[in-house]
């Protein structure tokens, strides 16, 4: 946490006696006061109802997933009265495989009555996201199989063509045509679909994806380059699939293709 006004908790300015509060940012904007230093507040957590004064203002930070604003937030000094709920532990990730075992050793002879519960702060920060990767393992998976089905679909779509449009191809070269534009005659269908595929789909995408964001409270702002990218390679992937047809139109040997007609 970042302090904006005021000060942290002391060990001698703070007491059971003396409530402190910090607030943050949403807190203090939530209760209009631009400056709350030194103002008093009464909050539920006090079991004889009085209220405590305002010493410090944070900086808001998140302590939710980012599908939910930064709500208010009063953080209460009470030492000795909660007890301990949670013991942080930072360690050396060299030592995590044992670490967690060492742990419940020494909770077990400190308070060996109390059950131990056991978690690493990385998979309770990932748990807050659950849903959300799981879709994005769905989505890459996804991606994966339809690229390869798609890649083979066009790679068989254009070796059809390429055999249908043999003789063509021979004629033209009789009559003087030139390699470049038998290899870009081939490649010409495969592009009309594919700027019609971008011109159907890239709406869709776009409304779907943003649609998708405004589940976060936080996030980024879609970019042009976030859908020019994935048309590129789309684009790559047709000249990758059907270059290789497409050479051979301009290997084509037109004393062959009449001698077999």
């Amino acid at each position: 946490m970042r302090l904006v006004k005021g000060r942290l908790f002391g060990k001698e300015e703070d007491s059971e006696n003396k409530r402190s509060f910090l607030i943050n940012e949403a807190a203090a904007k939530l209760l209009g006061w631009s400056d709350p230093i030194g103002k008093t507040i009464h909050f539920p957590v006090t079991d004889d109802g009085t209220g405590g004064e305002i010493v410090g203002v944070v900086n808001d930070f998140h302590f939710e997933s980012l599908h939910s604003t930064i709500e208010p937030l009063v953080i209460v000094f009470t030492p000795g009265k909660w007890g301990i709920n949670f013991i942080y532990v930072k360690s050396d990730p060299l030592r995590s495989a044992g670490l967690m075992g060492d742990i419940q050793k020494e909770f077990k002879k400190v308070n060996p009555d109390a059950p131990f519960e056991g978690s690493y702060l990385q998979t309770r920060y990932q748990s807050l996201y659950k849903n959300d990767y799981e879709l994005k393992d769905v989505f890459y998976k996804g991606l994966i199989l339809s690229v390869v089905v798609s890649a083979l679909g066009i790679f068989s779509i254009s070796a059809l063509v390429l055999s249908l449009r043999n003789k063509e191809m021979g004629i033209r070269k009789v009559v003087g045509a030139e390699n470049v534009h038998l290899f870009l005659l081939h490649l010409k269908p495969f592009a009309a679909f594919f700027l019609m595929a971008v011109g159907i789909g890239l709406p869709f995408v776009m409304y779907l994806s943003q649609k998708w964001l405004n589940n976060f409270a936080y996030h980024i702002t879609l970019s042009w380059l976030s859908f020019i990218l994935p048309a590129a390679c789309t684009l790559l992937i047709i000249l990758v699939a059907t270059g290789y047809h497409a050479v051979r139109c301009t290997l084509v040997n037109p004393v062959d293709i009449l001698k077999e007609e």
